[in-house]
């Protein structure tokens, strides 16, 4: 069912070590793919797999032509494993990317689902935004998407994380929010909010 996996690495020229160099999977997990000796793959090995071929995790299955009834079984496979998020205080998230530690993990729906797995989320502090976002609400942050008229995103302020809805109007963006606006120039933004969950 994975054969594909082979074929891509082979047409890239990546032997088994480099994909596991390059993808975090053991070498051993690749190789048992390969062969078909695991028949049902974590999903995590397959979406660092993809990320690492550049290909969605569909296209590692067996033909690019296969059945469509291959592609659903492997979305409703995907679909049933929980997806979770590492998450970070909002006042520590700045320094985040220097390798502090999550909190703790949150699932998020499948629908936010991503592609590749760079999504976080921080634990609302501040009440900014409120009532739309509470203190101690989750917001799932994803940092690769860039922030269109209306979005709510996490911004970086001197090395202090804010969450405001980003507006654009004149041709000038800024960021909104109860606290006053800020000239979105003036800050770095770290992505935009694709989800929001509230604490039990």
């Amino acid at each position: 069912m994975w054969s594909r996996v082979r074929e891509l690495r082979l047409s890239r020229g990546f032997t088994q070590m480099e994909l596991a160099k390059r993808s975090g999977v053991p070498q051993g997990t690749i190789s048992n793919i390969e062969t078909g000796d695991t028949k049902q793959p974590a999903p995590d090995a397959l979406e660092a797999l993809a990320r690492a071929l550049g290909v969605p995790v569909t296209d590692l299955m067996a033909s690019p032509a296969s059945s469509r009834s291959l592609r659903e079984e492997l979305a409703q496979y995907l679909e049933r494993v929980p997806y979770e998020v590492p998450v970070y205080e909002q006042e520590a998230a700045a320094a985040m990317f220097e390798g502090a530690e999550p909190l703790t993990y949150v699932p998020i729906p499948a629908d936010v689902r991503p592609v590749k797995r760079d999504l976080f989320a921080l634990t609302v502090r501040g009440d900014s935004l409120a009532p739309d976002v509470m203190p101690g609400d989750y917001v799932v942050i994803d940092p690769d998407r860039s922030p269109a008229n209306g979005d709510l995103v996490a911004a970086n302020a001197d090395a202090k994380v804010m969450l405001k809805r980003y507006e654009v109007s004149d041709g000038k963006a800024r960021l909104a929010g109860n606290g006053g606006p800020v000239d979105a120039e003036r800050v770095e933004i770290i992505g935009v909010v694709v989800w929001q969950g509230r604490r039990r």
